[in-house]
């Protein structure tokens, strides 16, 4: 999902309410931010557990300094698990395999603990399960 910020709230509604979160602060007059966001349009789909929030430096210029993306320029990325910066990168890649590359590489640790808690959870209910139908077969008998 890309969501192109429209005002203070929904920006802060947006980093609260999604785990995995990719902020870009842009501007539309630079021509890495727009290729940037070009990349993030290809690459979304298959992302789908990531959201890329877009901040415009010269609409929100209050957000964009409250994480530093006025200093370090644009396009500059952060990267949050459940509303926690664990990472910042700035500028462009050269495609947008690279960058899939990247998001993957950062939040590959974060995922593997998700992928572990479902393993978990799909391993309850089959034992719940394999409780229940012995049950249902001795009250057959």
């Amino acid at each position: 999902m890309i969501i192109d910020v429209k005002s203070r709230e929904e920006f802060y509604d947006s980093i609260r309410k999604y785990k995995y979160v990719v902020i870009i602060f842009y501007s539309q007059y630079c021509f890495p931010s727009r290729a940037l966001i070009s990349f993030i349009k290809q690459i979304h789909e298959e992302l789908y557990w990531c959201v890329f929030i877009l901040v415009d430096i010269d609409r929100f210029p209050e957000i964009a300094q409250e994480f530093d993306a006025l200093k370090t320029g644009t396009p500059t990325r952060i990267y949050m698990y459940k509303g926690e910066i664990i990472a910042k990168d700035i500028g462009s890649e050269k495609d947008a395999e690279t960058l899939k590359s990247i998001i993957l590489g950062i939040y590959q640790p974060y995922l593997k603990e998700e992928e572990k808690r479902k393993l978990v959870t799909i391993g309850i209910v089959l034992g719940i399960l394999t409780v229940a139908s012995a049950i249902a077969i001795m009250k057959k008998k």
